[in-house]
């Protein structure tokens, strides 16, 4: 079932309930931007969904994978780390302002210009909203069991 965080109050609830995705990792991450070429070969050029999927998977049996759909997106960044250093979030955090909603993964930032200075992932959105997908992971591969 999706859950929308609509506010500050949505966002901060949501954010204890998951720990800030404390100890986390951005496993996968799928951009739709409503682009196609239908059966005669017609294109829809237009970038009219502007949609992305992010899953995120933790270390906590109840809810190991979450995933969060971000639509009318309006910027992003993500900027993964080498082979050399860990992919985890140590917490991340949400922005309600002027009608849309900002995602990033650090929690020290308070305003959309902090986070793009001071984030590597960083969503800019008219809507977001969450679900569990599903309460575990493979132990050795990672993948979604």
């Amino acid at each position: 079932m999706w859950h929308e965080l609509k506010n500050d109050k949505d966002a901060e609830q949501f954010r204890q309930a998951v720990w800030s995705f404390h100890d986390s990792c951005i496993k996968e991450i799928k951009y739709i931007n409503g682009f196609y070429v239908n059966k005669k070969y017609v294109t829809h050029p237009m970038n009219d969904q502007r949609k992305l999927i992010m899953k995120v998977h933790r270390r906590v049996d109840s809810s190991s994978v979450i995933e969060l759909e971000f639509t009318g997106i309006t910027f992003m960044r993500f900027l993964p780390d080498d082979g050399k250093y860990s992919c985890e979030i140590l917490k991340s955090k949400f922005f309600f302002n002027r009608g849309v909603v900002s995602w990033c993964d650090n929690d020290k930032a308070e305003n959309f210009e902090e986070a793009a200075e001071l984030s590597r992932t960083v969503i800019v959105a008219g809507k977001v909203r969450w679900r569990t997908v599903n309460s575990r992971v493979s132990s050795d591969t990672g993948k979604d069991s």
